[in-house]
């Protein structure tokens, strides 16, 4: 199973989109629960601990979730370039990631190899 390793390198650019993706699913969460004590009291921690945070929820982040590229280390087929699609199930607060490669590409020839 792939499992996603640090980046031996870690990109500042990779860093703020994972934490504006997280925003983004934070701000969802408080549009659909707008009563939720748990998720109020988590958005004022995180706006009260996190001068990032109080700056990312200021700029509005919404955004649905569509494709995205990952890249991730694995131990024994090293960097992979992994395409992430994900489908939104609303009606039950669920996201299905469908996660490949292209078929021809480093990434889908290292696929090949878990067979």
């Amino acid at each position: 199973m792939l499992g996603e390793s640090p980046d031996p390198e870690p990109s500042l650019d990779d860093d703020r989109l994972g934490h504006r993706l997280r925003s983004d699913h934070l701000r969802a969460s408080a549009d659909r629960y707008p009563q939720d004590a748990c998720l109020i009291k988590l958005l004022a921690d995180l706006t009260a601990g996190s001068a990032e945070f109080r700056e990312l929820w200021d700029s509005n982040p919404v955004s649905a979730p569509g494709h995205r590229t990952k890249t991730m280390l694995h131990p024994d087929l090293g960097r992979l370039e992994i395409n992430c699609d994900i489908l939104t199930i609303p009606e039950d607060d669920q996201q299905v990631v469908f996660m490949t490669a292209e078929p021809d590409s480093p990434t889908g020839k290292a696929f090949e190899q878990l067979h």
